[in-house]
């Protein structure tokens, strides 16, 4: 386990990643939304719908930095949240990679950390980098959980719980993103959810009714904004609230037309790929399908993470240019970075070359 180990390499990834972003980062209220959230954080105030209310209760930590001016200080904090995204693949990476091999866990951090589209939100103030922590966390903990399953099931329960919660906090910031990760988290969980089911039934009926609370919760914020100009749907019946949660009409106000949802996802693979750098998001790939071949559990899971990524955003008109784009799709360069470690393993590791 990664906890036996001195977690340098996700300490490093975040370090490297976070500084790097810093410097790189606006100096305040920049493009698009965001001088909005640094306005409505200020203030305490409502955005746009789905209303983000995850990132706008998280946003004040911003208050706590000693120095800048509050717009960089917001600013700041989603390349704190970028640099935690990388240093959760390291860590991902970590734990199945042998003791030798930890530099490429660190090389997978630092290859999503670098990727153009994390760039394109981790630099400004922007919901997308806590959007990919929370996913990542969650992916985490269900593989922790499911590696705990029968070694050790009292900690399985506590890492169920740890993906319960940062499944909530994804639901409360960009419900969107988070409900199309649901499939590799129930993929990568699913021993612990059938121990749960036969030790402990009542837990499940809790986690259920903490979804249906966070999700009672982002309510809200979707009602109140239900009549603003970008339109998602009025909640107020069963209809109104699926097509408001499916994001429908905010899916029809992008997109002037039937959009191809094959294209779109080849067109975004490329685009994730070529940002990370062609040849090495090509090795991502390959190290995907190797670990696919060889780690059923993990490649899988990060099959399921990179299409649910792309599928977020291929339901729509893509704009390449376009940072919401790139931060819709996060997990699909964070999934191809952990193949980067895959590849590795596979070619260096103790059944490799």
């Amino acid at each position: 386990m990664t906890g036996h180990k001195p977690p340098w390499p996700a300490l490093c990834a975040f370090a490297v990643t976070t500084c790097a972003m810093i410097v790189g980062s606006a100096g305040g209220p920049s493009f698009l939304d965001s001088g909005e959230l640094i306005a409505a954080a200020r203030e305490l105030g409502g955005v746009h719908p789905p209303g983000h209310p995850g990132y706008m209760s998280i946003a004040p930590i911003a208050e706590w930095l000693p120095w800048g001016p509050y717009g960089a200080r917001l600013v700041w904090v989603s390349a704190l949240l970028a640099g935690l995204s990388a240093a959760l693949v390291s860590r991902i990476a970590d734990r199945w990679l042998g003791y030798q091999m930890r530099m490429w866990a660190l090389a997978a951090g630092l290859t999503v950390g670098m990727s153009a589209s994390l760039w394109q939100v981790g630099i400004r103030a922007e919901v997308y980098t806590l959007a990919l922590a929370t996913n990542l966390w969650a992916i985490d903990a269900a593989l922790r959980a499911r590696a705990l399953t029968k070694t050790a099931p009292e900690r399985a329960v506590a890492a169920s719980a740890e993906v319960i919660v940062a499944f909530c906090l994804g639901l409360l910031n960009h419900h969107y993103v988070a409900l199309f990760q649901l499939p590799a988290l129930i993929y990568a969980g699913a021993p612990a959810l059938r121990m749960l089911a036969r030790r402990r039934p009542a837990l499940i009926g809790l986690l259920v009714m903490a979804v249906f609370i966070g999700c009672a919760y982002l309510y809200l914020p979707l009602r109140a904004l239900s009549g603003a100009e970008m339109r998602w749907a009025d909640p107020v019946t069963p209809g109104g609230i699926w097509d408001t949660v499916t994001a429908r009409h905010f899916q029809r106000s992008v997109s002037d037309s039937n959009v191809s949802v094959v294209g779109n996802l080849v067109l975004l693979l490329s685009i994730v790929v070529e940002g990370m750098g062609t040849w090495l998001g090509l090795a991502g790939l390959l190290g995907v399908v190797a670990l696919f071949m060889k780690a059923r559990t993990y490649g899988m899971t990060l099959v399921l993470c990179a299409v649910g990524g792309l599928l977020t955003k291929a339901l729509m008109q893509v704009d390449a240019n376009n940072p919401d784009d790139h931060g819709y799709i996060l997990m699909a360069p964070a999934a191809i970075s952990l193949g980067i470690a895959g590849l590795a393993r596979s070619l260096f590791g103790d059944e490799g070359l």
